[in-house]
């Protein structure tokens, strides 16, 4: 079976931050030497220690609008709220699915 990742509050609302968290982290990984003192937080076959059987699928900027665009063609449920969400979320942008 297939989930989705839950990530706390203090993540899940980053909008487009996470995203570009995430791909400063990997080329920071990628690129370090193994004499650097990060050397011990990852390997050559998986830098960013993921767990095996999870996937992160990152949105890019057509993707978000195209998903906007999916929103808005459900006018009567765009509340305030969700509005927030929209803007906040970044399960609008990142999403990690994990094997279980």
């Amino acid at each position: 079976m297939i989930v989705l990742k839950t990530y706390p509050k203090r993540i899940k609302f980053l909008g487009p931050l996470y995203p570009l968290g995430l791909k400063v982290s990997w080329a920071f990984l990628r690129f370090s030497s193994s004499s650097s003192p990060f050397s011990g937080l990852h390997n050559e076959k998986n830098p960013t220690n993921d767990p095996p059987g999870q996937v992160i699928i990152t949105s890019t900027v057509a993707g978000y609008l195209e998903a906007l665009g999916a929103m808005k063609e459900h006018d009567s449920q765009l509340v305030w709220f969700r509005w927030l969400y929209v803007g906040a979320s970044k399960y609008m942008w990142s999403n990690t699915l994990v094997l279980v």
